[in-house]
């Protein structure tokens, strides 16, 4: 299930990339599952890796991404 929701993650980033959304490709990111189980069942941090690279809101890139 890991392996399939980062290749969800990598898909989204692609489209959201290839309309101009993103302007960075996030070097490795981790899909795994939350220490705190009311937390949900997997959690990435794709969000905040892109917010390095971009200096945009981790919020607004997660949207992005959900979005696409």
């Amino acid at each position: 299930m890991r392996e399939k929701l980062q290749k969800i993650l990598h898909e989204s980033f692609k489209q959201a990339f290839q309309k101009g959304l993103i302007a960075a490709e996030p070097a490795d990111f981790l899909v795994e599952r939350p220490k705190v189980e009311s937390h949900g069942d997997y959690s990435s941090n794709i969000a905040f890796e892109l917010a390095k690279l971009t200096k945009e809101k981790p919020f607004k890139l997660a949207q992005i991404l959900i979005d696409h």
